[in-house]
């Protein structure tokens, strides 16, 4: 009869492999049979290293001399979790979530190693396809955006009056900085982030050729720490340096004349410092600028906020706004800490 340990065993369904301290093979439960295919006379006195896919001897699959270095790691140092592969009885490669613990004696000491593992094929190919979904959702929304704002720019067409056109198409560039965003979330390998400076450089290359015609002598440099931001952060963050940039194109360089705007991104730890500054005349002494009237100043307050940061503005030379904020972190549920 069996005893009731081997029948707790049976009633996992995750592979349970019990070691001894030679790492090789004591006990394992009906799921790693199955999984693996190999009759249990066949897996039991084995090393378990004839199991584990090593990516440092990829051409010998079942490889007899020592362990796969991230199954190592996780025996020696008793690990919580780690991603390893293991290896069927007709050479299929199994991904596996792995956790180990020691087995201690009633002297304290260490008589063997039990392995709990997870087969992450299903889970794989599930985030796969979501991840293939999400980006098609992105496709979509960009395509609509581009719609609207090519319908903006054919309803302009029709408007008589320059600064009622004006600010028309402004609406229309602000949509095509949205359209911006999703394209780089589309192209993006990972699709909970975005590489920033890719991000920005596109969102400004758009607005300078909007304001083509004034921006012939301006230069645009970029100081942006590689960073890759969530996509929330990144798009506030867009929205600001969209409004700042435009705003310097149209008033800080008057005539026509030359000058340069420069966009910093700076972080420390969970700390960013962005800023946006330009060598033109600077703004009016008398402007409040966080109580402006003018409509993309506004939208930069707002902006701000939603990141929880604060802004500052510094009239010494030109126009240069400094803008912190933190970005916290997260646990593996998503929630903030």
């Amino acid at each position: 009869m069996r005893n009731d340990h081997e029948n707790i065993l049976e009633t996992i369904n995750d592979i349970v492999i019990v070691l001894n301290l030679d790492r090789k093979i004591l006990q394992v439960n009906k799921a790693t049979v199955d999984l693996l295919g190999y009759e249990i006379k066949e897996l039991e006195n084995s090393p378990i290293d004839r199991f584990i896919y090593s990516s440092d001897n990829k051409l010998d699959i079942h490889k007899k001399n020592g362990l796969d270095p991230v199954f190592e790691k996780l025996i020696n140092e008793d690990l919580k979790e780690v991603e390893t592969t293991f290896i069927s009885k007709e050479g299929r490669k199994i991904s596996m979530s792995v956790s180990a613990s020691k087995i201690f004696g009633l002297d304290n000491n260490i008589e063997g190693i039990v392995i709990i593992a997870r087969d992450l094929t299903d889970t794989k190919r599930s985030l796969k396809e979501k991840d293939i979904l999400i980006k098609e959702i992105h496709h979509r929304v960009k395509n609509n955006l581009q719609l609207v704002s090519s319908l903006l720019g054919l309803q302009s067409d029709q408007i008589s009056d320059n600064v009622a056109r004006e600010k028309f198409l402004e609406g229309q560039n602000r949509v095509k900085m949205m359209a911006t965003f999703y394209e780089q979330l589309y192209q993006s390998e990972n699709i909970g982030e975005i590489k920033f400076e890719d991000y920005i450089r596109n969102i400004v290359s758009s607005i300078v050729s909007f304001h083509q015609k004034k921006t012939k002598k301006i230069q645009v440099k970029f100081d942006i720490e590689n960073i890759s931001m969530d996509l929330n952060t990144s798009l506030i963050c867009g929205y600001i340096i969209s409004e700042l940039v435009s705003n310097s194109l149209k008033h800080a360089f008057p005539k026509e004349g030359t000058g340069e705007i420069k966009i910093e991104l700076h972080k420390d730890d969970d700390n960013y410092t962005l800023i946006v500054q330009d060598s033109g005349i600077g703004m009016p002494k008398d402007i409040d600028f966080n109580k402006s009237d003018k409509l993309g100043l506004r939208l930069v307050n707002m902006y701000v906020e939603q990141l929880k940061g604060k802004i500052r503005f510094d009239k010494t030379q030109g126009a240069k706004i400094i803008i912190s904020f933190n970005i916290l972190k997260k646990n593996v549920k998503g929630e903030k800490i």
